[in-house]
């Protein structure tokens, strides 16, 4: 079985490959200050009710939290005795990066837009609706074009309540009327159709941009607030809540087959 695991800022997703079928997948909260036992209780606590920990044959890992890639890497090291695939340079991704600096691009988005090129048609555009927010573009002949990295709607959260003395911390939803008649309402409509808007205004730019019509790309949308922020899109959108877990099974395989 392969283990792939997908650490981000937020939280750490990681699920359960056997041959081609994910078989389950889990999230965890991303904590710099859990240590490599304390992770492994938590990840074998969720794991033990359907696998045992001998079952893992191979690990793979995509990680823009260095600090917890370490922390990862000890863990594994310690308790299974595997040496896991880093996605990183050196790394097979088949992946053609029109980056100015292509080692400057987040093994997050590589993963994504991978994943993308494999499961979907291109030309596409990603989009990741996290914490924080990437737009990532494929062109017609599968080149990663670049694309926006923003602060998502939970950042924008937190800097309400952070940022001033009196305003009081407001629950992410789908709001009703934008016109809002209490300071909580207020709040929630000013997160919610603020970042509904940005998104189809972005895809919009990028569409116009790319010099191409929403039916002639995929759009294609992952992330935890991918359902609540692409509520009201006129955009066709296809949504894969296991793209990234997808990619990197992709890219373990091909940094693994024999040839």
């Amino acid at each position: 079985m392969l283990l792939a695991i997908n650490i981000k800022n937020k939280d750490v997703s990681f699920g359960i490959y056997q041959k081609d079928e994910l078989l389950e997948n889990y999230r965890i909260k991303s904590d710099i200050k859990k240590s490599e036992d304390e992770i492994y209780i938590l990840m074998n606590s969720l794991l033990k009710g359907r696998f045992k920990s001998e079952q893992i044959e191979a690990i793979i890992i995509s990680s823009v939290v260095p600090e917890l890639t370490d922390i990862f890497k000890i863990m594994i090291k310690k308790y299974l005795q595997i040496e896991p695939l880093i996605v990183g340079s050196g790394i097979k991704t088949g992946l053609n990066i029109k980056y100015e600096n292509p080692k400057e691009v987040g093994s997050d988005r590589i993963v994504d837009s991978v994943s993308a090129i494999k499961n979907y048609s291109y030309p596409a555009i990603i989009v990741n609706l996290g914490d924080i927010i990437t737009f990532d573009v494929i062109n017609k002949h599968g080149n990663y074009m670049g694309g926006m990295i923003f602060p998502g709607i939970g950042i924008a959260q937190k800097a309400l309540l952070n940022f001033s003395a009196k305003l009081p911390q407001v629950e992410i939803i789908k709001a009703g009327k934008a016109i809002s008649n209490s300071t909580i309402k207020s709040m929630q409509s000013g997160l919610y159709y603020s970042y509904v808007n940005l998104f189809d205004g972005n895809i919009k730019t990028l569409l116009d941009e790319m010099k191409l019509k929403s039916e002639e790309v995929s759009i294609i949308v992952t992330g935890e607030y991918a359902d609540l922020l692409t509520s009201a899109t006129k955009y066709p959108l296809i949504k894969d809540k296991n793209l990234t877990l997808k990619g990197l099974k992709i890219i373990y395989d091909m940094n693994t087959k024999k040839s």
